[in-house]
């Protein structure tokens, strides 16, 4: 919450469409933004490359700007995530935790929730007051829990923030208990306790409410994150029935219609695709996956205009979208523009210089256009580059994105391809050393398996050609390329 994240963390929390429970950025941003975009806004605006230090204490003074202009929008803002701190309904932050709760036998039977925690700490507290036992370890505990609650509710709250701090909610009430306990014994002692038992009841109540009229009855966010997931699976069927469901009970719901769309994409249905694409610009029209969406599959299609036409407008909502920047690549492949695709690659090189899968399309242009050298370095750039830290690449909190643009994955492309140049060229020795690698990278890359045979023959390493030929035959049985190079080598 307050590491190198805390300044984006306080102005999410902190600004004029902030409503202090979702991870949004305001429009057109929203609850899809990502560490570059956070980044590049701060570098555009201060006109310098910035450490993760500065970048955060950059959105700390736009926070802390807001606040100063609207001290009152502050104040009524924060009043409602104190509120939240204390209420018994679990806030989600990008997983629908009341979705996935309810899908449990063993929370629907759980009959412990927040709201008695809460109740029982507070009455709890007034026991202890009222019987004089409110010594330095309590009042200690009992202060960690207000001052966590202050700061906290300074950024935006959701059940993941408010987590740390229950088991010491737990620890206060567990002193009314024992305490409870002991006192039934005498009816005279008991009757004590009812001032107590009044304030935790109004407590339980307090945190029972719904003030500010959440909706706590809706779906559509369990559904989506359920359809991703299929998605991610390849299981098409499943997600599309998620997804309309989340369409039917909200249409405007974020990425929905885009995520149809990739569905049918995949299935080959470029109809019904560019329908979903479409219907997401109509609904979202700054969201710049709709028209990389859009351009991909004009790519397919061969409309080379249109797909510029779309990836261009990505770029022009999204400066620095690496995804726009490989269709225009390919783009300028496909109709042999190379001073357009260089022109291109020097903007991305530039603008998402940590995205690997630049390098890796580059490398396969140039050798589609049989300029090795340049190929070999670009590819080599791709299989080298160092993986940035999980918390810091966006790849690894986008559910959907394909298996094949995993970091490993790209590596191994990178070094196939590699491989496959090496042979080419007549560099055996390397050829083989690339397709061992891209094999140890990815095991199921089958063209990986058909280089190293193939490098292995060249060079009269028979035996090892054959052994390499069994492994990828029992692997890929039905694959008709090895078929004809076992007959081959008999």
């Amino acid at each position: 919450l307050i590491s190198s994240s805390g300044g984006i963390n306080f102005y999410i929390g902190n600004n004029s469409g902030a409503d202090g429970l979702s991870a949004s950025m305001p429009p057109p941003y929203g609850r899809n933004w990502e560490i570059k975009d956070i980044r590049f806004i701060a570098e555009n605006e201060t006109g310098r490359e910035l450490k993760a230090s500065e970048i955060s204490n950059f959105w700390y003074k736009k926070g802390f700007d807001w606040i100063a202009e609207n001290p009152g929008k502050f104040g009524g803002l924060y009043i409602k995530k104190l509120y939240h701190c204390i209420n018994g309904f679990e806030v989600s932050n990008n997983r629908d935790l009341s979705f996935f709760m309810s899908e449990l036998a063993a929370f629907k039977i759980n009959p412990v929730n927040f709201s008695i925690i809460f109740a029982l700490a507070v009455f709890s507290l007034f026991l202890m007051i009222q019987c004089n036992a409110l010594n330095k370890e309590k009042i200690y505990v009992l202060a960690f829990v207000i001052c966590y609650f202050a700061l906290i509710s300074v950024f935006f709250i959701n059940a993941r923030f408010r987590l740390p701090v229950i088991p010491f909610i737990i620890v206060l009430g567990s002193y009314g208990i024992d305490y409870f306990l002991s006192a039934c014994n005498s009816a005279k002692t008991f009757k004590k306790l009812v001032p107590a038992i009044l304030i935790g009841c109004g407590a339980f109540a307090l945190s029972a409410t719904n003030i500010y009229n959440l909706d706590k009855s809706g779906t559509a966010g369990g559904n989506f994150n359920r359809a991703n997931y299929y998605l991610y699976q390849d299981d098409f069927d499943k997600a599309a029935e998620y997804y309309h469901r989340v369409l039917r009970e909200d249409p405007f719901f974020a990425d929905a219609s885009l995520n149809l769309g990739v569905i049918h994409l995949r299935r080959g249905l470029a109809d019904s695709a560019e329908y979903y694409f479409r219907q997401e610009i109509n609904n979202f029209p700054e969201n710049p996956r709709a028209y990389s969406n859009l351009a991909s599959l004009y790519l397919l299609e061969k409309d080379y205009d249109r797909a510029e036409e779309m990836a261009q407008k990505a770029l022009s909502i999204k400066p620095y979208f690496a995804d726009a920047f490989i269709i225009l690549m390919r783009v300028y492949h496909a109709v042999d523009n190379k001073p357009a695709f260089e022109d291109i690659l020097g903007r991305a090189v530039e603008l998402a210089p940590e995205d690997s899968r630049i390098y890796l399309n580059a490398g396969l242009v140039y050798s589609g256009w049989k300029e090795y050298n340049q190929s070999i370095e670009m590819l080599t750039m791709a299989l080298e580059y160092r993986d940035r830290p999980a918390e810091t690449n966006d790849l690894n909190f986008n559910y959907i994105r394909s298996k094949q643009n995993s970091p490993r994955a790209i590596k191994a492309q990178a070094a196939y391809q590699l491989g496959y140049i090496y042979g080419i060229l007549d560099r055996i020795p390397e050829s083989i050393d690339m397709s061992n690698r891209a094999i140890s990278l990815d095991s199921g890359l089958v063209e990986a398996y058909i280089n190293l045979i193939n490098a292995y023959s060249i060079s009269g390493r028979s035996g090892s050609a054959r052994e390499i030929l069994n492994i990828a035959t029992a692997k890929f049985p039905e694959n008709d390329l090895l078929q004809l190079i076992q007959d081959k080598l008999r």
